[in-house]
């Protein structure tokens, strides 16, 4: 199943370029999209995060929320 993953720009500024490359390269199926804002500026301002089908997944680092991401996208 095509999965659609949403990224806020200003959190991909923070340090998500190479988490968003990784997922491009390892999941092909998967539709990214970078857009100016998610209306989710209070985890925005502290935390790293995705909306992946609606869904707000959060995350202290970079690395975490890509292990979460790859975790759903096993399991799906």
């Amino acid at each position: 199943m095509e999965k659609e993953i949403f990224f806020c720009e200003n959190n991909v500024s923070k340090g998500l370029e190479e988490i968003i490359e990784k997922l491009e390269e390892k999941y092909k199926d998967l539709d990214v999209y970078i857009e100016p804002c998610q209306g989710q500026c209070s985890i925005c301002s502290e935390k790293y995060f995705v909306v992946i089908d609606s869904e707000v997944i959060e995350a202290e680092t970079p690395e975490e929320l890509y292990e979460t991401i790859i975790d759903i996208q096993n399991n799906n």
